[in-house]
């Protein structure tokens, strides 16, 4: 019999599409130098031209990665990145671009991976998403130091989980850059590290994604406890 309700099928796709802002390394390669590769290094030989960058999001049919400039639509790059410490390879090409304050956003669309890697790219997102739950929208002062700049930022929490945050911060903050995070919670601060995922203008602030690092024990329970205290109270 036909229906139009969420059959394993549409739940799949959906798995497949769904993107999840994430920061990681990742290598990008073109094996031409298309308009937009020029500020990428030189490879070892040939035309080919390559760019150690930082992703702002995945799904299990592609990825989004910074990149100095825009790129051709259709551009075919070579993309190397790992998933828990296993190594990843998949060709891929150039299906969305956009522009913004930091250059570029490229999402490459990947082409003829096997079922192996769409399984772990899954995996992968299923975990980092159930790590993320609950998410709460809080409001708290926070301090925000960025590690490369030396500089620091004051702002606030808009949204709050275990193991990722959305901020509201005074100036921009590149994506891909290692942030400290102080965040005031009554008398109480606490005292997280993460990774920009993604930066944008919010009217006079900056909204500021940022990926938690792996906290240790204590503080990653503590946070934890706050975050779903936090959901219990506003229930």
């Amino acid at each position: 019999m036909g229906g139009s309700g969420d059959g394993p099928r549409e739940s799949s796709n959906r798995r497949t599409a769904f993107r999840l802002p994430t920061a990681f390394d990742v290598r990008v390669r073109s094996d031409g130098s298309p308009k937009g590769t020029e500020e990428w290094a030189k490879a070892d030989r040939g035309a080919a031209r390559v760019l150690a960058t930082v992703t702002e999001d995945v799904s299990a049919g592609g990825l989004r990665f910074r990149a100095p400039a825009r790129l051709p639509y259709g551009t075919p790059l070579t993309v190397s990145f790992a998933l828990d410490d296993t190594p990843i390879e998949a060709e891929g090409a150039v299906a969305h671009v956009s522009a913004d304050d930091f250059g570029a956003g490229i999402g490459v669309a990947f082409l003829g991976v096997d079922g192996a890697t769409t399984s772990r790219l899954v995996r992968f997102i299923t975990a980092r998403e159930r790590q993320r739950l609950p998410t709460v929208p809080i409001m708290y002062s926070i301090n925000c130091h960025v590690d490369r700049e030396r500089v620091e930022l004051d702002g606030a929490t808009e949204e709050c989980s275990p193991s990722f945050m959305r901020l509201l911060l005074s100036r921009a903050v590149q994506p891909g850059e290692q942030l400290a995070i102080v965040v005031k919670v009554g008398r109480t601060e606490m005292r997280l590290a993460g990774r920009a995922v993604s930066c944008r203008p919010a009217d006079q602030l900056w909204r500021t994604e940022v990926e938690l690092g792996d906290l240790e024990g204590t503080i990653a329970s503590q946070w934890r406890d706050t975050v779903v205290r936090l959901r219990d109270s506003s229930r």
